[in-house]
C-alpha cells in the first residue's frame, strides 16, 4: 500500500476549483503538532473542543489534547461531548456554550459525527438564530457571517468530514436528517493521525470504512462527477479492499491504517466536490427513522445499489471497479467487483440486508 503527498493532491485539487481543506497534515503522532498548526492560523488562544462522549474519554485522548493545548499557551474555554450522531438541539446548545465562553477556534476531535458538530457549532457561533434556520429543506436563512476557524482530527476512517463543506443533522422532531452546507464550512486543517483510529472498535472500523468505500464509488457515478473527483476517488478505491480487512483483524497495522485514513479523506473530498448518489439518499432518511448507524446503512445498501445503477453507468462503474478490485477492466469487472464488495462486509460481520 502506497503512501501519498496528500498536500500536493490537495493543492492540485484546489488548482482544479475544487473545495479542499486550507492544509492536510498526515502522519502517526501528528496529534502532538494540533498545537503548532493552531499558532499556524494566527488563530486566537481561547479553545472550544468537540468531542466524542466515550472514544476520547475512554482513551484518554481529550486529556492528551487539552494538555498539549495547555502547555502551548492556549486555554480550553469550553467543552461538548457528542453522543451519538449529531442533532439541531447539540449544536444550538455547543454553539451557545462557546458564543458564552468566547471560544475563538474550534477543535473537533472524533469520528465524522463529532466533527460535523464541530463545524456546524463553529457556524453556529457567529451568525444568528438556531441551526434549523439554515438547515436544508427545512429553513430559508443563509450564512452570512464567517464560521469560526475549525481544526479536525478525526478517530475512524470513514466519512471524510475533515474535508467536507457540510454537517448532516437530526431535525428529530421532524425524523429527518438534513445537511448545513456552506465552503466557509471546510476545515482550515484536516489533521490526519492514523494512530488515532488504532482503538476504533472492528464495527467502527467496518462500518466507517464501508462509508468511505461508497462515497468513492457514488462520486465516480453521480450524474455531478468531475473529472478531477473521479481521479482522486480511484486512487483511493485501490487500497481499500486490502486495508480495511488488514485494519480490521488488526487494528494496529499501521500500514493499513495509514491507507484508510488517506482513502477515508480523498471520499470527502470526491463529496464535497461531485456528491453522491442513492445509497446516500436513502441511507439518510432511513438513518433518521430506524436509528441505524450511517455506515452500516451504507453497507449493506452498497451492492444492490450498484446492481440498480449499472444500466445507467456502466463505462464509469467499471472503471471505479477495476480500481477497487486492482486489476484491468474487462467485460465481467462490475458482477466481479460487486460480488467482491459482498465478500468483503462477510470478513467484516457485516449483514446483506436490514432484517
Amino acid at each position: 500500500m502506497t503512501l501519498l503527498d496528500l498536500n500536493q493532491l490537495t493543492q492540485t485539487a484546489r488548482s482544479q476549483g475544487l473545495t479542499v481543506p486550507g492544509r492536510v497534515v498526515f502522519g502517526d503522532g501528528k496529534i502532538s503538532e494540533l498545537p503548532d498548526w493552531l499558532a499556524s492560523l494566527g488563530a486566537a488562544k481561547d479553545v472550544f473542543l468537540v468531542f466524542g462522549h466515550t472514544h476520547a474519554e475512554n482513551t484518554g485522548l481529550r486529556e492528551q489534547v487539552e494538555q498539549s493545548l495547555i502547555r502551548n499557551g492556549f486555554q480550553v474555554v469550553g467543552r461538548f461531548q457528542v453522543q451519538g450522531e449529531p442533532t439541531a438541539d447539540m449544536v444550538d446548545a455547543a454553539a451557545a456554550m462557546c458564543r458564552e465562553q468566547k471560544g475563538q477556534v474550534i477543535i473537533g476531535c472524533g469520528g465524522g459525527s463529532v466533527i460535523d458538530c464541530a463545524k456546524a457549532v463553529a457556524a453556529m457561533a457567529t451568525n444568528p438564530g438556531g441551526v434549523r434556520e439554515y438547515l436544508e429543506g427545512v429553513g430559508r436563512s443563509t450564512l452570512t457571517a464567517r464560521p469560526l476557524p475549525v481544526v479536525a482530527a478525526p478517530t475512524t476512517a470513514g466519512t471524510g468530514s475533515e474535508a467536507t463543506r457540510n454537517a448532516v443533522l437530526s431535525v428529530t422532531e421532524l425524523g429527518i436528517k438534513r445537511s448545513l452546507r456552506h465552503p466557509a464550512l471546510v476545515p482550515q486543517v484536516a489533521l490526519l493521525d492514523p494512530e488515532l483510529t488504532w482503538t476504533s472498535s472492528p464495527a467502527v472500523t467496518a462500518a466507517s470504512g464501508m462509508d468511505a468505500l461508497t462515497q468513492m464509488i457514488e462520486s465516480c457515478i453521480t450524474v455531478k462527477r468531475h473529472p478531477e473527483t473521479t481521479l482522486l476517488a480511484l486512487v483511493g478505491l485501490s487500497p481499500i479492499r486490502t486495508a480495511l480487512r488488514a485494519c480490521y483483524r488488526n487494528p494496529k497495522s499501521r500500514e493499513a491504517r495509514a491507507a484508510m485514513a488517506q482513502s477515508a479523506f480523498l471520499s470527502g473530498v470526491c463529496l464535497a466536490n461531485s456528491g453522491l448518489g442513492l445509497v446516500h439518499g436513502i441511507a439518510s432518511g432511513l438513518g433518521a427513522v430506524k436509528g441505524l448507524a450511517h455506515g452500516f446503512i451504507c453497507a449493506v445498501l452498497l451492492p444492490h445499489a450498484l446492481r440498480l445503477n449499472r444500466a445507467a453507468a456502466e463505462v464509469e462503474l467499471t472503471e471505479a471497479l477495476s480500481a477497487f478490485l486492482h486489476e484491468p477492466a474487462n467485460p465481467g469487472t462490475i458482477e466481479k467487483g460487486i460480488k467482491e464488495i459482498e465478500d468483503l462486509k462477510k470478513d467484516l460481520g457485516l449483514p446483506s440486508d436490514l432484517r
